[in-house]
């Protein structure tokens, strides 16, 4: 799903993994551990959907902004709908996203 920390933005390829958490010792209590943790790669619902809605379509420059506008609107409506669960939101902008291209 749309919370698979496969697609999470907080995973940094060029930072290795916690070796103690990596080998299922258990959960990395050390301070001065600068590898990443499982812990910290799930995204919040917030970062979620600024994630998503950061991605734009179009080709030109025109295309890019009439997206843009057209995502805002989308999400205001949301907004103004009451919506708050996050899956449905990323549903509507994964749809316009599809509708655009």
């Amino acid at each position: 799903g749309y919370k698979s920390i496969m697609y999470s933005r907080n995973y940094n390829v060029y930072r290795k993994m916690c070796v103690f958490e990596s080998q299922n010792r258990g959960r990395c209590n050390d301070d001065e551990c600068t590898s990443q943790h499982w812990r910290d790669l799930p995204m919040s619902d917030e970062e979620l959907i600024s994630d998503m809605a950061s991605y734009y379509e179009g080709r030109t420059p025109t295309e890019q902004q009439e997206y843009r506008s057209g995502l805002e609107v989308l999400l205001n409506k949301l907004r103004a709908e009451g919506k708050t669960n996050v899956d449905e939101i990323i549903d509507a902008i994964v749809i316009y996203r599809q509708e655009f291209v």
